[in-house]
């Protein structure tokens, strides 16, 4: 038989030292609708910050790394037939701004 234990109290908490480097600090929610297979680049002052590829429909980018710069998203949507398509996310990283979900 196991035997039993004391406990006095339990603490129940998150901690961020659990999530992955991408997850940590602010960074937005890029959402989009591919009409096809298609490349999706977000640029930030300029720079190229991400890049995947994604599959017809809609689509959900929230694993961006957080930015210490302040400054939009142009998301650049390149479908398979060679049109482009783009949009701008507004993006300030303030301090106490944390990511959806969390």
């Amino acid at each position: 038989m196991v035997e039993g234990f004391a406990l006095r109290g339990i603490d129940i908490s998150s901690d961020d030292r659990m999530l992955s480097p991408s997850q940590l600090g602010f960074a937005p929610r890029v959402q989009g609708i591919a009409n096809s297979n298609a490349v999706v680049s977000i640029y930030q002052n300029g720079n190229i910050i991400y890049q995947t590829n994604v599959t017809p429909g809609p689509f959900v980018i929230d694993d961006l790394y957080s930015s210490g710069y302040n400054g939009d998203l142009t998301v650049e949507i390149k479908e398979a037939d060679g049109k482009v398509r783009s949009f701008i996310v507004p993006f300030s990283n303030v301090a106490p701004l944390i990511r959806m979900g969390q």
